[in-house]
């Protein structure tokens, strides 16, 4: 054992009997409390850091431990605030090899918390960065979080340039903060709580099991808000990409996962979350659904399961060209056996296609060879059902939509929609309600 950045202070022998004793502790459950101690301690493979609620010590320690654990080492996080600074003095963490951070979690209880955070560093889509930055290609670890209460960041509370894997479980993200210019041209930045880019962010990229509420508290509103975001500019290329089991809170969008290509067959699993949306958004992006799973590519299967989705609108700025549950294009789509409930829903429930390039990303036009079954609606929504859109561009087939009667209940003015497009060797089942276009349409 090594007791490191503590020269000054002399450890008793009792001290030092309780370290001893931590060290049989669990690391990855961490729900025992720290106690007292050093603020910095290194064991063979794990550092342990109090925080001390200073920007300019919170942030060295932990830069510190980033850099100094061995690769695939785990950084314990005690209970208390680590603090990473607001306005002008807010700083950023950068991880360059796979490490474990991993907080105190008691009895349901986020006591291990990281406040604030981010730095001006110019990337697109956003002009800033948040707490945590990483960019650990050169290193085969996975970098994950675990038990951590992120909250009061700017902009991304964590930023993936690049890793070998990625995960963020049991852990919990509020409070955004609304700060500066957004692209392109607007008055606020876009807010994603988990943004990976670039081919180089590969492996897995796993959400589990935690609580996010993005709805911003005071100022400005932002263009866009998601929770978990895979933006091909340029794509990311993650083997597989599971969001599970997630309680999401938002005044837009959830989950958006685009133009992800590992190259060889993958998967993309989102399944059993409980997602709110109650959209109030501001700006100039044009699309927003709670999920948006768009151009995706070798998807050997895209799961959407046994999510409970809630939306409503507080209102709806003149901008939104389109907005609702679900945006939808790639192949391979299983969506089952979701619950979809309106309140008075000025929106759609799902869009297919549409998209094309944007941001010179191919989020493609079209749905192929995909499956609906078991999916209940209910509650009230002024909008189409399922519109499919890009009128030629969208050559939306072999897709099987088993409907039953509940869509019916919920669009009085439109089930489905496929008028002006090619889409064709689709099958609908179900009371299908009012229609336009021809559904039964064969491919030539």
């Amino acid at each position: 054992m090594k007791i490191q950045k503590n020269s000054a202070n002399k450890i008793s022998f009792f001290t030092l009997t309780l370290t001893l004793l931590c060290i049989h502790f669990s690391a990855s459950a961490m729900e025992q409390r720290c106690g007292e101690g050093p603020i910095v301690e290194e064991y063979n493979e794990r550092i342990r850091i109090r925080p001390q609620g200073i920007v300019s010590t919170d942030t060295d320690n932990l830069q510190w431990a980033v850099n100094n654990v061995i690769p695939g080492g785990t950084i314990e996080l005690c209970e208390g605030e680590f603090y990473l600074g607001e306005g002008n003095e807010r700083r950023t963490v950068t991880i360059t090899q796979g490490v474990k951070l991993t907080g105190v979690k008691i009895d349901g209880e986020w006591l291990t918390t990281i406040k604030g955070g981010g730095s001006a560093y110019g990337l697109i889509p956003d002009p800033y960065i948040g707490p945590f930055l990483i960019d650990s290609a050169n290193d085969s670890n996975a970098v994950i979080f675990e038990h951590i209460w992120l909250r009061d960041w700017l902009s991304e509370a964590i930023f993936i340039e690049s890793c070998n894997g990625f995960q963020l479980l049991e852990s919990k993200v509020t409070h955004p903060v609304v700060s500066g210019y957004g692209y392109p041209f607007g008055y606020t930045n876009f807010i994603h709580a988990i943004l990976a880019r670039n081919s180089e962010s590969t492996g897995e990229m796993i959400v589990t099991d935690s609580y996010a509420d993005l709805t911003w508290q005071y100022g400005l509103k932002p263009h866009d808000t998601n929770f978990v975001t895979a933006f091909g500019l340029p794509a990311t290329a993650f083997t597989k990409i599971e969001v599970s089991r997630n309680t999401i809170i938002s005044n837009d969008e959830a989950i958006e996962l685009t133009a992800n290509n590992a190259g060889i067959p993958s998967e993309v699993i989102i399944e059993d979350n409980d997602i709110t949306v109650d959209f109030d958004i501001e700006g100039n992006w044009p699309l927003h659904f709670a999920l948006f799973i768009a151009g995706n590519e070798n998807t050997d299967v895209v799961s959407i399961k046994n999510n409970n989705l809630t939306l409503s609108n507080t209102s709806r700025a003149g901008i939104l060209d389109a907005m609702g549950a679900m945006i939808l294009t790639g192949e391979n789509f299983d969506v089952v056996n979701n619950r979809f409930h309106f309140n008075d829903f000025d929106g759609k429930a799902i869009q297919i296609g549409n998209l094309g390039n944007l941001l010179l990303v191919d989020f493609g036009s079209s749905l192929y060879n995909s499956a609906f079954s078991d999916n209940q609606f209910s509650g009230e929504m002024t909008d189409i059902g399922i519109d499919f859109t890009g009128l030629l561009s969208n050559r939306s087939r072999g897709n099987l939509f088993l409907l039953g009667d509940s869509l019916s209940d919920v669009t009085p003015n439109r089930t489905i929609d496929t008028f002006g497009t090619r889409a064709c060797n689709n099958i609908f089942e179900g009371e299908l309600g009012n229609t336009r276009g021809n559904l039964n349409r064969r491919c030539r």
